[in-house]
């Protein structure tokens, strides 16, 4: 399948930030009805988090599944993946610590800094949310990007797929346990942050965007049917709505901190998620089509700035100071996350991606993305 087929999956980031910005606004927008079921339903619109995670275990196993054997391809891989996140991030982190000593506020202490600057304060459920909150996704990613090589050699040399899900999952399972009783610090934390918030209770989402990449590199045709994109939104939807009423009936915040929550939230919406996803790539359908129009596209290309600047310094700025209306923030927020992809995040991409000299004849055997994409 060709690159321009996956149009539709750049227009989905889109869709997928903006699920989040609404969950993270969800307590504006419902501040009078905090107790209505529609606040519920808001506050489980981070699954835009698990498209996120799914999309990228697609991508990158469609992309480099049959390549990453040499030291070179990987050193590339690598080197492509710290130029997509890092520049940008750090540029977001260094604003907000700028401003904090001009306006002589205290700075981060030395493990802050150290777990932020390296994308290890997802992994510590005591610095989870320090500085940028919303960054704590980047250590799941990271660790995605770190393992993945590692992942596709185990399936290509062992056939080892669904039985590294269990084995990533008790391993995170396990240091929750071997840190019980501890008083915080940088661990782990409990199995309740392990299982919602670390790679190692998330990569079942990875790995469903895995199999989907291996589904689709079998040459799947795109057909006129809406059956997989209809049965996918169906699927999205009713869990969607299950979570929101477990949540309404149980007047409960956070649901991932629940059993049941974990099950629907981890395990079930995913395979939702990827059965949507499937039906986008395969099928040739009014809303594939919307998603692969050029506004579409270039918001979702910029979806990373979006959502990096959603919530923290640049959006409390212009909430207080120019728009109090959470759709005019996110238009203006829109807008400004164009500019940034425009003039800083690609050019700063693509500038670090030719700085790196590698083995031409090694990398030219990796299908190359257009000039631009994860």
């Amino acid at each position: 399948m060709k690159e321009e087929k996956f149009a539709a999956l750049t227009g989905m980031r889109f869709i997928a930030a903006t699920l989040v910005f609404v969950f993270h606004y969800a307590q504006i927008l419902y501040q009078n009805h905090s107790l209505d079921f529609g606040y519920y339903l808001l506050r489980q619109l981070n699954v835009g988090v698990n498209i996120f995670f799914v999309l990228s275990g697609f991508l990158i196993a469609y992309r480099y599944y049959s390549h990453l054997q040499s030291r070179t391809e990987l050193l590339h891989y690598w080197w492509k993946r710290i130029a997509r996140i890092l520049p940008l991030y750090y540029a977001v982190l260094g604003i907000h610590w700028i401003w904090q000593s001009l306006q002589q506020q205290a700075l981060p202490d030395t493990q802050t800094f150290l777990l932020n600057i390296t994308l290890l304060k997802g992994m510590s459920a005591s610095y989870f949310y320090s500085v940028l909150t919303q960054s704590w996704s980047l250590t799941a990613e990271g660790m995605f990007y770190l393992l993945a090589p590692f992942s596709f050699f185990l399936i290509r040399q062992r056939k080892l797929f669904l039985l590294q899900i269990p084995l990533l999952i008790g391993f995170g399972l396990f240091m929750a346990w071997l840190q019980h009783g501890s008083n915080g610090g940088v661990g782990f934390g409990d199995i309740v942050f392990v299982m919602s918030s670390t790679f190692f209770g998330r990569c079942f989402e990875f790995f469903v965007g895995i199999y989907l990449a291996f589904l689709v590199r079998k040459g799947a045709k795109a057909k006129h049917s809406i059956c997989y994109t209809t049965a996918g939104a169906v699927a999205f939807f009713l869990l969607l709505f299950g979570l929101a009423y477990f949540a309404y009936q149980g007047k409960i915040r956070v649901v991932n901190d629940h059993a049941i929550g974990i099950l629907l939230f981890n395990f079930l919406m995913p395979g939702a998620i990827g059965l949507f996803l499937y039906g986008l790539l395969t099928e040739r359908t009014l809303l594939s089509q919307l998603l692969s129009k050029k506004t579409i596209m270039l918001l979702g290309e910029s979806s990373y700035a979006f959502y990096l600047l959603h919530i923290g310094l640049v959006a409390e700025a212009l909430y207080f100071h120019v728009t109090p209306n959470v759709f005019l923030l996110f238009v203006l927020l829109s807008v400004l996350s164009v500019f940034v992809y425009k003039w800083f995040e690609r050019p700063m991409y693509q500038y670090l991606t030719r700085m790196r000299h590698f083995d031409q004849k090694a990398v030219q055997k990796i299908p190359q993305p257009a000039p631009y994409s994860s």
